[in-house]
């Protein structure tokens, strides 16, 4: 297919993504296991949550069916200075991990345990889990290795948010091995190569103590308009520090691959990263673990991974939403960031 038509990468996910929308397969259906304190649900509701199609669009959409309500979940983007914005996703507050409020600063790892794994790869009963799922895509890329491509169980982009996980066939079943989220050479290999044959396509990765949720190996992607984020303009003051590089440089995986050892080798496990990657660029953003998560302002409190580093602030709760500043959004991204000394040490020292 011809990737600048669309997300191509031997499917053409965007067709893909409204075709499951419009049959209903981006709609889950499950049991709240947590009262809500914005009062939407109560404990053992049973909920839906997802993306359909209005008047020929994707939408979110967000019911409680226990008391028969549907929720409005669509607001527009609240633009900010410095080419920021902040985006409405009530539906957010339903992932298992936002049952657990957080405190600022460095958080605990998760679990490596697989039979404690937020996918349930080891649980096909869980009525979150990844196995009983058919995927968008299932894709052989390089190193003889196969990626699935599921669409994502709580997405904050309706024309597309999937997750890409490396699998395993066995016959005609997919087996998800549970690899542990530390970037390998072939991991990085692969999104590099899949990326190439997308035009409309962001993948993002967040390592350990840089807003990964889970400790099974997984990429996220997203329909992606070039330009559209913040750290995508150059020649704009980002409050983030980054090393961005051309997505066609020759021996691209093994040049990032070599920053991403330095950086976990040098720093006494204090530095994390993330990883952007575009038709255009791929973006390397180290940052302290210290500051995974960060107070916004008074009644703000949230984790920061890749697309809230790139300039999208997620908000769960209508006041946030609201109530957001460009300054306290810029002023959050500094404190994450590492020190122009301790980037330019990085760019220096890890091609020697």
């Amino acid at each position: 297919m011809n990737s600048k038509n669309g997300m191509s990468i031997g499917i053409d996910l965007d067709q893909a993504w409204l075709e499951y929308a419009e049959q209903g397969k981006i709609i889950n259906q499950f049991v709240a296991y947590f009262d809500d304190p914005a009062g939407w649900w109560k404990t053992n509701d049973i909920l839906e949550t997802g993306v359909v199609i209005k008047e020929g669009k994707p939408v979110y959409y967000a019911k409680n069916i226990t008391q028969e309500i549907i929720f409005e979940t669509n607001k527009p983007i609240k633009s900010l200075n410095q080419n920021l914005e902040a985006v409405f996703m009530p539906h957010r507050r339903l992932r298992a991990t936002a049952a657990n409020p957080k405190s600022p600063g460095p958080q605990a790892a998760p679990s490596d345990d697989p039979l404690k794994c937020g996918f349930y790869c080891q649980d096909p009963g869980h009525q979150h889990s990844l196995l009983p799922r058919t995927p968008l895509a299932l894709l052989p890329v390089l190193n003889r290795r196969y990626w699935a491509i599921f669409y994502n169980f709580s997405p904050f982009e309706k024309n597309g948010h999937f997750m890409l996980l490396p699998v395993r066939l066995q016959g005609v079943h997919i087996v998800l091995t549970h690899y542990l989220q530390h970037m390998e050479l072939g991991f990085l290999q692969d999104a590099i190569s899949l990326i190439r044959k997308c035009q409309n396509l962001l993948i993002f990765f967040n390592a350990i103590g840089a807003g990964a949720s889970q400790n099974h190996f997984h990429y996220q992607a997203i329909a992606h308009q070039l330009g559209s984020l913040a750290i995508e303009h150059s020649d704009s003051d980002h409050p983030i520090r980054f090393i961005d590089f051309d997505i066609n440089t020759p021996g691209l995986a093994e040049i990032v691959f070599k920053h991403i050892q330095f950086i976990n080798q040098t720093f006494s496990g204090k530095t994390s990263y993330n990883l952007i990657f575009t038709s255009q660029k791929l973006y390397l953003i180290p940052r302290e673990k210290d500051h995974e998560v960060l107070r916004v302002n008074n009644d703000f409190i949230t984790c920061f991974g890749a697309v809230e580093v790139a300039g999208r602030l997620i908000c769960t709760e209508e006041n946030q939403f609201n109530n957001v500043t460009s300054e306290q959004y810029i002023a959050a991204l500094k404190t994450l960031s590492i020190s122009k000394e301790k980037i330019d040490f990085i760019k220096a020292e890890s091609i020697k």
